[in-house]
């Protein structure tokens, strides 16, 4: 489904609802006004549940507040999402969420068809993955620099 339209607070490129979460220099700024500072308490205490990727990159990318989610995870504070109780849930969320943005759908759905069912399959692909693409950024760079002289 297509993202809900957005208006952007004036410090930020886009509000929490949409699809592309704002960069923010005040991330207090970015939430919306709808968002208390009893909401934020809230979500600090624990991270809802999700089954499936798509809810882990809903999670990352999107405010819920009917499950208790009133900041999109990719918002939180250090200190929200550095507690012992959401640490865990909030790096598997920002793993996979991070890796949908940085591919998009189609490419991400691809790349990790055969992972789509187990969530800690997915998070070892993705890292691996990564470390795929920094050895080969790393490896360029030496093949430019040696190309150069």
């Amino acid at each position: 489904s297509a993202p809900p339209s957005c208006s952007a607070p004036p410090s930020c490129s886009a509000p929490p609802s949409c699809s592309t979460p704002p960069s923010c220099s005040a991330p207090s700024s970015c939430y919306p006004p709808s968002v208390r500072l009893s909401d934020l308490k809230a979500d600090m205490n624990s991270i809802p549940s999700a089954v499936g990727w798509r809810a882990y990159v809903d999670q990352y990318l999107r405010p819920d507040p009917a499950n208790g989610l009133h900041v999109a995870l990719k918002q939180w504070p250090i200190k929200m999402r550095n507690t012992k109780k959401n640490r865990e849930k909030y790096r598997g969320r920002a793993l996979i969420g991070s890796e949908y943005e940085l591919r998009g759908e189609a490419e991400f759905v691809k790349e990790y068809a055969t992972m789509h069912s187990d969530c800690n399959k997915l998070m070892k692909a993705i890292v691996k993955k990564r470390d795929e693409r920094k050895k080969k950024k790393a490896s360029d760079a030496n093949h430019s620099l040696l190309d150069s002289h």
